[in-house]
C-alpha cells in the first residue's frame, strides 16, 4: 500500500509539473518534482527521496528531449547539498533550522546548476541576470511548494518530533 502510495504521489507530482511547464525553459516557475522529493527524503526516507529526485530529473529530462541530463543532474546537486546540510544535525527528531536551511540552499543550487547548464549551451547567456533574476525567484518557489510538501509528508507520517522509524535509525548520519 505504501509503494502505491509513492507512486500515485509522483504521478500526481510529475503531471503537474508537466502540465505547468510545457515547454523546460527559464522561467518563474518552482520545481514541484524536486522540492517534494527533498521533502519525502527529510520526512520519510532518505533513499527513497534520492530516487525519486534522480527518477523525475530523468524523466523531465526525456520529456524536455533536449540537453539530457540537465534537470537529473541539477535534481541530485541539489538534493546532495541539501542533504549534506540537513545530515549533521539528524539526531533523535528533526528540528526544523537545518531542515529548512538545506531546503532554501538545495533550491539554490537546483537552480544555479540549471542555469549554468544554460550558460554552458547558449552563447550570450545572461548568467548574471538570470541568477539574480529568474532563478532567485525560481529557487524562493520552490521552497515554498518544499514547505508545503513537507506539512503533508510529516501531517501524513507523523515524523515530527517522534522517534525515526528502525530502518533509519540503522542508517550511518554522523
Amino acid at each position: 500500500m505504501k509503494r502505491l502510495a509513492v507512486i500515485l504521489t509522483w504521478v500526481f507530482v510529475l503531471a503537474l509539473q508537466i502540465a505547468l511547464w510545457p515547454e523546460i525553459t527559464v522561467r518563474v516557475l518552482p520545481a514541484f518534482a524536486f522540492a517534494t522529493a527533498l521533502a519525502w527524503g527529510i520526512m520519510i526516507n532518505p533513499r527513497t527521496g534520492f530516487w525519486l529526485a534522480g527518477g523525475s530529473g530523468l524523466l523531465l529530462d526525456l520529456y524536455a528531449q533536449h540537453d539530457l541530463g540537465m534537470v537529473t543532474v541539477a535534481s541530485l546537486a541539489g538534493y546532495g547539498v541539501a542533504w549534506g546540510i540537513i545530515r549533521g544535525y539528524l539526531s533523535g527528531t528533526v528540528s526544523w533550522g537545518p531542515v529548512l536551511l538545506g531546503a532554501a540552499v538545495g533550491s539554490f543550487v537546483y537552480e544555479l546548476f540549471l542555469l549554468l547548464w544554460m550558460e554552458v549551451r547558449v552563447d550570450g547567456f545572461p548568467l548574471l541576470a538570470e541568477t539574480i533574476g529568474t532563478g532567485t525567484l525560481n529557487a524562493l518557489a520552490t521552497f515554498v511548494v518544499f514547505l508545503v510538501a513537507a506539512g503533508l509528508a510529516s501531517a501524513a507520517s507523523g515524523w515530527f518530533n517522534t522517534p525515526r522509524p528502525r530502518h533509519e535509525r540503522s542508517l550511518r548520519y554522523r
